[in-house]
């Protein structure tokens, strides 16, 4: 009699640890769901703000910086160029943002540059668009230099040739570091 009691019991205890192990791995599965979903919050999020950034660099400089300043945007700093490369960097919450414009139907230069591609530069790179990246990068780099420590991290936008730019732009700026 005494051997089925303590066998019951085992059978019981091992039945109540086997419970409390899945519903550990329940609530983990839940953690790790939650985790999931923040992040691909925040990436939406980030892709939100890329698009509403590249859309603002669109705009005349004066008109982005407003915006950006009524939606917790600081630093602000025009980019133009001589060849019509333009787009504005800034911060908010830990991160630099450096946007660029892209082609402006209007604008025979943007056209000429998206026109440029003959392979150039190491690694081999559009010609047009290298270009355009090497006319403000000394003033981009001076930008990040002077804000170092104001952000943890750089996101860089930009649509259509800001796209390409924002591209050759993080490749050269990664390859600093």
């Amino acid at each position: 009699m005494k051997n089925i009691t303590s066998t019951k019991y085992l059978l019981e205890q091992k039945k109540k640890r086997l419970e409390e192990k899945e519903k550990r791995a329940a609530i983990e599965q839940q953690n790790l769901q939650h985790q999931k979903e923040v992040q691909d919050n925040e990436r939406s999020n980030n892709i939100r703000e890329g698009l509403r950034l590249s859309y603002v660099a669109y705009h005349k400089h004066r008109v982005a910086e407003h915006y950006l300043k009524d939606h917790g945007f600081r630093n602000f700093l025009p980019l133009s160029s001589r060849i019509g490369t333009q787009g504005f960097c800034c911060i908010r919450e830990g991160k630099a943002c450096l946007v660029f414009r892209g082609t402006e139907m209007s604008s025979f230069l943007d056209i000429i540059i998206d026109l440029l591609c003959l392979p150039w530069y190491r690694p081999a790179t559009h010609f047009g668009f290298g270009f355009s990246w090497r006319s403000v990068r000394k003033e981009v780099r001076q930008w990040l230099k002077d804000h170092e420590g104001k952000f943890e991290s750089v996101a860089l936008y930009g649509h259509s040739l800001g796209g390409a730019i924002a591209h050759i732009a993080a490749l050269d700026l990664a390859s600093d570091e």
